[in-house]
């Protein structure tokens, strides 16, 4: 099961579409306290993460689900994968560029999901 962290409506419908077609049980949320809800109460297999929050910081976030599920994978999706400082992409376990091919996405969260980890040379992987 994914659950895709995103504050605008239409990239999480965007995204609940994509894996949803690619065979994912797929929850959705806006906003952190919608998304630590889900994250306590299912069984997620990956969070997948915007890094360009309104009202939150991914980095927070992402340190959220670290110390509430430790073993969850974070995949970072970013429009500007340049802005996003080295030590975050370091601190996921995936890091997506928007412009990316669809594909690309269910790929690095089929592979995070079966216990990859975005990339077979490193912690994260950059597309």
């Amino acid at each position: 099961m994914v659950l895709c962290v995103d504050d605008q409506q239409m990239d999480r419908q965007l995204l609940h579409d994509l894996f949803q077609t690619n065979n994912f049980d797929v929850l959705t949320a806006e906003n952190w306290p919608d998304a630590k809800i889900l994250l306590n109460s299912n069984e997620v297999d990956v969070v997948i993460l915007d890094y360009r929050l309104i009202q939150a910081n991914a980095v927070d976030i992402a340190i959220e689900v670290r110390k509430s599920r430790p073993r969850v994978p974070i995949m970072l999706l970013s429009g500007f994968l340049a802005d996003v400082p080295e030590y975050f992409k370091r601190a996921v376990d995936g890091c997506v560029s928007k412009s990316s091919p669809l594909a690309d996405w269910v790929d690095i969260a089929k592979s995070l999901c079966n216990g990859g980890e975005g990339t077979s040379s490193g912690r994260a992987r950059a597309v």
